[in-house]
């Protein structure tokens, strides 16, 4: 009744027709059938079709095997219904059942309950099978069939079954993939190549190389890439693979490889340091203090300057640094031979008491035992008593053949380790 325009007397219930169309339908076929009541050939015509369903019926409604066909026609018309009007509606129903499944085995997957999320996930593949778990309510999430297998093959790989891994992404149809679920499929694919007994290494690594270079913003693709590239020896270009990674993966992930990278350039220059390759360690030893700061890597960069005999540089990097470690490059630096240092020299450059203990234990080494002995007393007046500088004390102390005084010594060390709740 549109063409009424605003002389349409439904027109303040046009809303709700629109949302529920065959009421409509049904009060534009009432009138109509309101009209045919009141003809008298149509009530006859249709009280002889009455009468004819009745006569074919009625052998059928009194025998049971009548009633049992009955039955069924009902039970067929009902699932014709059902499948007409409210297909979609049952569909989704199923869909978010599956979907609390698929829910359910992430969650024990997270929490490590490997045997029931593989379980889990075995219901929803199975539920995949007849129903399409990729459209209606759970369409945000994707493909759960799809997921299913990704995080089924993920299990197995954990489990170190690399074959039924790869059987379940040989599963999987590339063209159904969502950008998401792609990015999954890649690194454990990628993952399937690098652990598989059959896959020679050279095919392991094109494969690698091509997975990279189609996400090199994956992280785990890069890290596995690279491990594998180190296994084969080849750290330079390991650390190429990392250093493009951490610049295209996005920023939350990028501390994460860059921590990594450090390490590897620490490795390499470590590496090169053993092998006297003096050029390519200190290439390789400035990378990581640019990327992630370590002391680890400051000591690294002090040893590549001692090698190098620029105690200068060494000691620079070493007066920042108050760590066991640290104490033992100074112990070093006062026996370089190629390029010693004085002890004046340490004191004005490391002003602490470190720097004194370093002192006494040279002294001690070379028989300077009155050195020794004044250096430890003023690290003692300084600061609080440390055991070890009390213990190198009642060293110092018997050499010098004073008993008492060495036993005073020791006998404040103790007292100073029951302190602190030394056992």
């Amino acid at each position: 009744m549109s063409w009424l325009g605003s002389l349409n007397p439904l027109r303040a219930f046009s809303g709700y027709f629109e949302r529920h169309p065959w009421h409509r339908r049904l009060l534009i076929l009432a009138p109509i059938l309101l009209l045919l009541a009141l003809l008298n050939p149509v009530i006859g015509s249709v009280d002889k079709l009455l009468a004819l369903v009745g006569k074919v019926l009625e052998p059928l409604i009194n025998t049971g095997v009548g009633r049992g066909i009955l039955l069924v026609l009902l039970l067929l018309l009902i699932c014709v219904l059902v499948y007409t009007f409210a297909r979609e509606r049952v569909l989704n129903v199923l869909r978010r059942h599956a979907l609390s499944m698929h829910l359910q085995a992430t969650e024990a997957l997270l929490r490590g309950e490997h045997d029931r999320a593989r379980k889990g996930f075995a219901r929803v593949l199975r539920w995949g099978r007849w129903i399409d778990l990729s459209k209606g309510p759970v369409s945000a999430y994707g493909s759960l069939s799809i997921d299913a297998r990704l995080k089924t093959a993920r299990i197995r790989l954990s489990e170190d079954d690399v074959r039924r891994a790869r059987a379940e992404l040989a599963r999987i149809p590339r063209a159904a993939l969502s950008k998401r679920l792609a990015f999954s499929y890649a690194e454990l694919n990628a993952r399937v190549f690098a652990g598989h007994p059959d896959h020679l290494p050279d095919s392991v690594l094109r494969v690698l190389d091509d997975s990279h270079k189609a996400w090199p913003q994956h992280v785990g693709i890069g890290e596995l890439y690279a491990d594998v590239l180190l296994q084969h020896g080849d750290g330079a270009r390991a650390a190429e693979v990392l250093t493009e990674t951490m610049r295209r993966t996005s920023k939350g992930q990028a501390p994460r490889v860059a921590e990594r990278l450090a390490r590897l350039h620490a490795d390499l220059a470590r590496t090169a340091l053993h092998s006297g390759d003096l050029a390519l360690a200190g290439k390789n030893v400035d990378r990581p203090l640019r990327l992630f700061e370590s002391e680890e890597a400051r000591l690294l960069k002090a040893d590549v300057h001692l090698a190098k005999g620029n105690a200068d540089a060494a000691l620079a990097v070493l007066s920042d640094l108050a760590t066991p470690a640290a104490k033992e490059r100074l112990g070093a630096l006062l026996r370089h031979e190629a390029a010693p240092l004085t002890p004046r020299v340490l004191l004005s450059r490391v002003p602490r008491r470190d720097s004194l203990v370093v002192l006494a234990e040279w002294y001690l080494e070379n028989g300077e035992i009155r050195r020794a002995a004044r250096a430890l007393e003023v690290c003692l007046r300084s600061g609080p008593p440390s055991p070890r500088v009390l213990a190198l004390l009642a060293l110092a102390r018997l050499s010098q053949r004073a008993p008492e005084a060495a036993n005073a010594a020791l006998e404040r060390a103790l007292t100073t380790l029951s302190a602190r709740g030394a056992p």
